[in-house]
């Protein structure tokens, strides 16, 4: 609310609606991306970013300074009585009370906007930051809209504010945007980052990787399990030592997979290498239904579609892995009648999938399944399952007939063209098309 009142924004492209039984023409689609790419662009900071609420230290730190924060013991405190008995550390006032005029006050000051916002339901306070993790993501939706009349000035941003934030546990995907901004005009997007510093991201990628294969956040893991024993918490599970995640270790096959396509003479061999150790990591975490558990976001949802993106950029597709399949199996399994998934934050605690409660959807995790299953190549084989099946039963099958079913490519000797395929399983297929069915459901059921 605060950022969309500061940049003046007045929403004047209409909503989409679509019925479900109506087509989804590419001229709704792209006004419903025009309208959402201006209402995101609206939500970046001045200086670049995309700030985000993380409020779980307003949950945790509580019993966790319970002796720090009050000044009686916390069972005894009456609490009608005790709003203002208080005694928060805060660092800005620290610096204040210390020196007024001094420069670690300024300097609080200056990234008071970082932290602090008004938001619909009032006041936002930022616990922990992941300002270079969303404007990454929030890059790759831009990009994906493939709208750059509409998103010239976002991206320049974007792009200024992510070349000066360059950190260790965010590396992997600011390095794919980086790379990605790279190959357009610096006259849109700005100067592109300079090698040397795209060789330090790709060295510290190579360095997180642990024996196993797996990548962790901060440094590599090597620390024995048995040491969580000593894990002072109760509620901080798996943080006394390192362990490698599914998400991080995806998100660096995707970047490495394409900066060795881009700059190839760079640490080639180590890079092979790398894949060669990652590939089997995420293929042997996978669980026997064929999830993958998420560390870092809601939860299975989240690891599916860092790891099926990780494989797809290997080669590893719906068609030629069974490790692809078997997640995307997982991911149909979890679609719910509406089309849409909704996974709940139980799935966290209790490792394995729990649904939201009343077939409740999230918009979000539909987004991640429907990449996922984009990555692994899903809809492209029932696309092409369905044009083998729909000529068979119409009797039109050509013995001269090639078909190329290397994802995102099909080549016909006849003459048919992805295109013209898209549209006949779409509307002539009697019982194909699945893949476009799932992610047809998807957007009707949010009426993009």
């Amino acid at each position: 609310m605060q950022l969309t009142k500061e940049n003046g924004f007045v929403q004047e492209i209409p909503i989409v609606k679509i019925g479900a039984d109506e087509e989804i023409t590419n001229e709704v689609a792209t006004q419903a991306k025009k309208r959402s790419i201006r209402f995101y662009s609206a939500l970046q900071a001045n200086d670049g970013h995309w700030p985000a609420e993380n409020t779980g230290p307003l949950f945790f730190l509580p019993p966790l300074l319970r002796e720090e924060l009050y000044l009686q013991p916390y069972h005894e405190i009456n609490w009608k009585k005790a709003r203002h008995m208080c005694a928060k550390v805060l660092c800005m006032l620290a610096c204040w009370v210390e020196d007024p005029n001094g420069e670690a006050f300024k300097y609080h000051l200056a990234r008071i906007p970082n932290i602090i916002w008004v938001a619909e339901d009032g006041m936002k306070i930022q616990g922990s930051g992941s300002q270079q993790w969303d404007t990454g993501f929030s890059v790759q939706a831009m990009l994906a809209s493939n709208l750059m009349d509409e998103i010239g000035p976002t991206l320049r941003k974007a792009h200024d504010y992510i070349k000066k934030s360059q950190v260790s546990d965010c590396t992997a995907e600011g390095l794919k945007v980086t790379l990605l901004l790279s190959l357009m005009p610096p006259e849109i997007v700005g100067k592109a980052l300079e090698p040397h510093r795209l060789y330090d991201a790709v060295n510290i990628i190579l360095y997180l990787q642990s024996e196993k294969g797996g990548l962790s956040a901060w440094e590599p893991a090597r620390a024995a399990s048995w040491l969580e024993l000593l894990n002072p918490t109760d509620f901080f599970e798996d943080t006394f030592i390192e362990h490698e995640y599914v998400e991080c270790t995806g998100s660096a096959i995707q970047d490495l997979v394409l900066f060795k396509k881009l700059y190839p003479g760079h640490r080639e061999k180590d890079i092979n290498k790398f894949t060669e150790k990652a590939l089997p990591f995420v293929q042997q975490t996978q669980m026997p239904d064929g999830s993958w558990y998420g560390n870092w976001g809601v939860c299975f949802t989240y690891g599916a579609w860092f790891a099926l993106g990780g494989l797809a950029a290997a080669g590893k597709t719906y068609n030629n892995c069974p490790a692809v399949r078997r997640g995307c199996q997982f991911l149909l399994s979890k679609q719910q009648e509406s089309g849409c998934w909704g996974e709940s934050y139980l799935s966290c605690s209790n490792k394995e999938y729990v649904p939201l409660e009343g077939g409740q959807s999230n918009l979000v995790q539909t987004a991640w399944a429907m990449m996922a299953l984009l990555h692994a190549g899903q809809d492209f084989y029932f696309l092409v399952q369905s044009w083998k099946e729909d000529r068979k039963r119409t009797g039109s099958t050509n013995k001269g007939e090639k078909i190329d079913e290397t994802m995102g490519t099909i080549k016909i000797k006849s003459g048919h063209n992805c295109q013209d395929l898209n549209t006949l399983c779409r509307k002539d297929c009697s019982g194909g098309g699945k893949g476009f069915i799932i992610v047809a459901n998807a957007i009707c059921h949010y009426g993009i």
